[in-house]
């Protein structure tokens, strides 16, 4: 793929890469917009290697997802602590663009509650929905065990959610 077919192919992806990164990231728009940014660079600067095995846009999100893997690694060797403990989203970080994505904010509440592998699948399953297959490219999982995350974090949702209603 040359550079003006991946700029042509690269538009319609932006705002799902964008929304997606902003739920890993717990509403942190400019981190999210950083990351997406960095990934869409770097896809850019390597769109002559893309062998085309999969989609451009599985791809692109694959290199996001190992932006932000790295952003959080960074984040774990710099402060040491856990980013687990990282506190829920935070909807007042949130601006008009995106008010319209956090009207279910217990949804997000209970997804930012799981394990971080089952939140990046339910994610791509649910908001950005991603197959099982691709998935499993981005994140390198297999597709049976993304198969097991989604049924775990899906019975793990159904209890956070009854709990709050």
């Amino acid at each position: 793929m040359d550079k003006q077919q991946f700029i042509s192919a690269i538009g319609g992806l932006q705002e799902s890469l964008r929304r997606f990164l902003l739920v890993l990231t717990h509403g942190d728009e400019e981190l999210a917009n950083d990351l997406a940014q960095e990934a869409i660079l770097k896809a850019y600067l390597h769109c002559a290697t893309f062998e085309q095995k999969s989609a451009l846009q599985t791809w692109v999100f694959r290199i996001a997802y190992n932006e932000y893997l790295n952003e959080q690694n960074k984040y774990w060797n710099t402060h040491r602590m856990a980013v687990e403990n990282y506190e829920s989203v935070d909807t007042e970080v949130a601006t008009e663009q995106t008010d319209a994505a956090f009207r279910y904010e217990p949804l997000y509440q209970a997804i930012d509650q799981l394990p971080k592998n089952e939140k990046v699948v339910i994610i791509l399953y649910y908001l950005e929905e991603k197959s099982i297959r691709e998935i499993s490219r981005i994140t390198g999982i297999s597709t049976n065990n993304i198969a097991v995350m989604l049924f775990r974090a899906r019975k793990r949702l159904k209890v956070t959610l009854k709990s709050k209603f």
